[in-house]
């Protein structure tokens, strides 16, 4: 499957430019994005897919492995607990979907073997740890497949903001984060049309670069 996603890299970038075409869309209850504070401006708008696909740094929030970067957590709900950087033995739970535990004793090298959880390589050798300030809902991408696109199998590729997701299966999600969902039939794109069949999944969350998540291709209220 990953190496599908790769060979077609390329023109996943033409398809995400392309996405109003055909697109069927979930959204979610009504949102202010004015009650947001100066910190809730997505501090991750830095990344690119190329640093989000190489990194070797992970995320923690309450111990539970997020990803290599938040990308799906409510800035508001968490705080950074500096006081837990680099703190060895570290416990990390919620690891994928069958959410597996994992004991690192060391963020300063990668093991050789790279160790593998459920036969997806875990690289990840330094993390950044945070607590929550209130409860969150977590979710996965392919809990949120299930949920809203019960219909769409494999293969898929999932995007989320402007990122296209390497691999989905360490990511954590905070579902009450979601603010819209959308499908996209490969077949939809002209420059697809060759290859087999897939879908794309795009997730956007209620930030501010999503601020019109609840508007439609018209600019009129769903």
């Amino acid at each position: 499957m990953m190496q599908f996603v790769r060979q077609i890299g390329f023109l996943i970038v033409f398809a995400c430019i392309s996405l109003q075409v055909s697109a069927q869309y979930i959204v979610s209850f009504p949102y202010n994005p004015n009650e947001e504070s100066p910190r809730d401006k997505y501090p991750l708008e830095y990344k690119t897919d190329i640093s989000l696909k190489e990194s070797l740094g992970g995320e923690i929030v309450d111990d539970i492995f997020v990803g290599p970067v938040r990308i799906g957590v409510d800035e508001r709900k968490i705080n950074h607990a500096w006081d837990e950087l680099y703190k060895t033995p570290l416990l990390l739970r919620g690891i994928g979907p069958d959410n597996d535990s994992l004991l690192i004793t060391s963020h300063d090298e990668i093991k050789d073997p790279v160790p593998a959880i459920k036969g997806h390589p875990f690289p990840y050798v330094h993390f950044t740890p945070y607590r929550s300030t209130e409860p969150i809902r977590w979710t996965t991408f392919d809990e949120l497949r299930k949920e809203y696109f019960p219909d769409v199998q494999e293969p898929v590729v999932y995007t989320i903001n402007k990122y296209i997701v390497p691999d989905p299966t360490f990511f954590k999600l905070d579902h009450d984060f979601i603010g819209r969902i959308e499908r996209l039939d490969s077949r939809d794109i002209e420059a697809l049309k060759a290859f087999p069949p897939f879908t794309f999944i795009r997730i956007f969350t209620k930030t501010r670069h999503n601020w019109y998540w609840n508007l439609n291709s018209y600019g009129l209220e769903e």
